[in-house]
């Protein structure tokens, strides 16, 4: 029983670290656009739609890791709540470790991003066409989340974090508050966002904190 507490205690300590730190928080990590755009054209028919059951939301994706390294999108590209509730299962946004063909193949993401490897669950890069959008949601869980946007402007893709319209930079790395109320919404098409699921520990929040773009 002393270790189960210890463990919540660790992790609810871990979790208040990173809110503290706010809702959308830049790190000193970025990408090279132009790079980027040029490694994902090759893959033009490779996106896999993102949450079959909602086709009319407009987006697809690239898993980086999934449950078995493969890309089909089975799962790992789905609403895990949705999911778990249809089929009795109970994965979770750490049950997607294993990097896919893509991890290599998009050096100008994957590279920059190294240092959170061995912390990395259920990963991938998003495309959102006009009109595609993420409605109002939480992300729970043993888990947080970094996110970085391609070729998107705050005018051209708004995010919303706790009813406020957030202001970023492309083609930086983001702490993102997930446990908040957000959403996403595309008004041009090939809007792409990178999506990284992080183990809630000690080691990957001090990661964190490290790169934090003030520090």
């Amino acid at each position: 029983m002393g270790s189960i507490f210890k463990a919540i205690m660790n992790s609810i300590i871990n979790d208040l670290q990173l809110q503290s730190l706010g809702d959308l928080v830049p790190l000193n990590i970025q990408f090279d656009r132009e790079s980027v755009l040029a490694e994902l054209t090759p893959m033009q028919d490779q996106w896999v739609m993102y949450n079959s059951s909602k086709p009319t939301h407009r987006r697809t994706g690239l898993s980086l890791t999934s449950l078995s390294g493969g890309v089909d999108g089975h799962i790992d590209l789905d609403s895990l709540l949705e999911y778990n509730q249809r089929n009795g299962t109970q994965y979770t946004e750490m049950s997607f470790k294993i990097p896919t063909k893509y991890w290599p193949e998009l050096p100008s993401i994957t590279k920059p991003i190294e240092p959170y490897a061995p912390y990395l669950g259920r990963s991938h890069v998003l495309r959102l066409d006009e009109g595609g959008f993420f409605p109002p949601h939480r992300d729970l869980g043993d888990s947080f989340r970094l996110i970085a946007f391609f070729n998107g402007t705050p005018d051209d893709l708004g995010f919303i974090i706790d009813n406020q319209k957030k202001f970023f930079e492309t083609e930086r790395l983001y702490y993102v508050n997930t446990r908040k109320a957000h959403s996403l919404f595309s008004f041009k098409n090939k809007n792409f966002v990178l999506v990284l699921n992080l183990d809630l520990s000690s080691e990957s929040v001090n990661l964190v904190q490290q790169h934090l773009l003030e520090s």
